[in-house]
């Protein structure tokens, strides 16, 4: 084999496993590439890793990896034939030199299942039909499958995280509580992932509470939460959250980047960011959750510009505390509640948007919120297009609201809406109605969209309109 046996090598200084071995020294020293394999067939202990006496089991050739320091110019792969293996004790991927460590699964389908195959046979929920369905999704794809029967199935506690590709982890329900959980170590590099790399059927798909975690395209089905982020950085463009108890994404602390991402058919809303989390999602999907598309509350920031935000049973996004969301360019349609709602202190961004055909009113803003939706779209609503209520403030610069029923804008209790250059027609009732002592800026507005009180006359609430 392609190491030298080195005794006693001092390791880096720091807790049990930071090191590699309890006592923080290593015995051997990898300075070339080393091949590991593991089978179904193999066995732990008459096994020696090579591939005509393979391992039965990837902890097995972890701790052999333990052993070593791995120099730069050297790297080690963990081959891990086809298969279903099935584990009690979870499985540690954390090592000081993980980032030259890789495990690899064997051969996988000719297509990776997309987000519009990853539906749970259009159920909401994890569902006995939406497990059954995505499990046979994934095996179809995944040929090396483990099973963890265990409170977790993989850990980085400390080190680096090796990178894991063409494998499916699969909990026992409510037995496994997480399939990933990133916490402490000393070093934060974090685990990358190639993406061929899916959760499922546990508590809790993947969770980040601190180091970073880099794993573009990776697939979550069927857990409690899929994905939980309190700490640290996690980088998951292109993920797929579905089919989940609770929250598809739910973000308390740190940082998310998953643009390119999808989170549909949660039994809650399908991201819900809080506390201080910051998270990018933009150009991304949030469709068919049993709550909003984005729930952002707190002192949470949310950027999801060009999102599509659609057939909730809730709001498209709800936005509350002290909050912020940026919506620019997004679609937001077919929520059974309002399109947009923002409250609170809330801040919200929705310019140039596609407001449309939500089941109550397209934008709405309360208590001491601020909206921009210059150049938005808002129509066809069965309610108002807009509803600025309390001392909020809404800058619709430019904007279109049009056929709605139950009319363009109205303003109560203090609410201001600047409303230059925007074009209200179709809607039903009044275009513009202002009551309390409300505020609105329509110049250069059509002349002959109804207004109450009139243009430039004070109503007998105080309202306003001046055009």
């Amino acid at each position: 084999m392609p190491w030298s046996q080195i005794t006693n090598i001092k390791g880096p200084p720091g807790e049990k496993g930071e090191a590699g071995l309890a006592n923080g020294s290593f015995s051997k020293l990898l300075s070339s590439h080393l091949d590991l394999y593991v089978s179904t067939t193999g066995d732990d202990t008459t096994g020696d890793g090579t591939e005509l006496l393979p391992w039965a089991s990837p902890h097995r050739a972890m701790r052999e990896l333990f052993a070593y320091i791995i120099t730069p110019e050297a790297s080690a792969t963990v081959h891990i034939a086809d298969g279903q293996y099935t584990f009690s004790e979870p499985l540690e991927i954390g090592h000081p030199n993980g980032e030259r460590i890789k495990v690899l699964g064997g051969s996988v389908g000719s297509s990776k299942p997309s987000s519009s195959e990853l539906t749970g046979n259009a159920e909401t929920g994890n569902t006995a039909g939406s497990l059954a369905f995505n499990d046979a999704v994934l095996a179809g794809y995944y040929n090396t499958r483990w099973q963890f029967n265990a409170p977790q199935a993989l850990l980085c506690t400390s080190g680096n995280g090796v990178t894991l590709d063409q494998i499916l982890v699969r909990g026992a329900g409510q037995t496994t509580k997480a399939g990933l959980v990133l916490k402490g170590g000393a070093v934060n590099l974090g685990i990358n992932y190639s993406g061929n790399v899916a959760f499922c059927n546990c508590s809790l798909g993947v969770e980040v509470a601190a180091r970073s975690l880099k794993a573009p395209g990776i697939q979550v089905a069927n857990c409690n939460t899929g994905l939980s982020v309190s700490g640290g950085r996690a980088e998951l463009d292109s993920l797929v959250v579905a089919n989940c108890s609770e929250q598809g994404i739910d973000c308390s602390g740190g940082y998310l980047q998953a643009m390119t991402a999808t989170s549909q058919r949660n039994g809650s809303s399908g991201v819900r960011a809080y506390g201080t989390a910051v998270v990018e999602f933009s150009y991304s999907n949030c469709s068919f959750n049993n709550g909003d598309g984005i729930e952002a509350r707190g002192a949470a920031a949310v950027t999801a510009n060009s999102s599509k935000l659609r057939n909730q049973t809730r709001s498209g996004a709800l936005v509350s505390g002290s909050a912020s969301v940026s919506l620019d360019s997004a679609q937001v349609s077919g929520n059974q509640m309002n399109g947009l709602s923002a409250g609170e202190h809330a801040t919200l961004s929705a310019g140039y948007g596609q407001i449309l055909s939500n089941g109550q009113v397209g934008l709405s803003v309360s208590g001491c919120a601020t909206v921009k939706a210059a150049g938005a779209s808002i129509s066809s609503h069965p309610q108002v297009g807009v509803s600025v209520n309390g001392p909020a403030y809404l800058d619709a610069f430019g904007a279109t609201i049009s056929s709605n029923t139950g009319g363009g804008v109205s303003i109560q209790q203090g609410g201001t809406a600047y409303l230059v250059q925007a074009s209200l027609y179709g809607n039903g009732g009044t275009g513009i109605k202002v009551q309390g002592d409300g505020y609105v800026d329509f110049t250069g507005g059509d002349p002959s969209v109804t207004l109450s009180p009139a243009a430039n006359t004070l109503g007998n609430g105080r309202g306003y309109i001046s055009r």
